[in-house]
């Protein structure tokens, strides 16, 4: 599913959505997502057994919950 990445929520380690979706992301994974631009597009998918968040503009992967 593409949608568009309006928060990230360091404290929380959640990624908001512009539907209004939370995703609960990995701790560890939380660095990589929190340079992430409000307004980029991304991706949520499953991946080798794995529900995933890519950056479609950067092609970086965090791992969700």
């Amino acid at each position: 599913m593409k949608t568009m990445l309006i928060d990230v929520n360091t404290d929380k380690f959640q990624l908001t959505t512009l539907e209004g979706k939370t995703y609960n992301v990995e701790p560890w994974d939380i660095s990589i997502c929190c340079t992430w631009s409000p307004t980029v597009e991304i991706e949520i998918k499953t991946e080798n057994g794995e529900n995933v968040c890519k950056n479609l503009s950067s092609n970086q992967k965090v791992r969700l919950k």
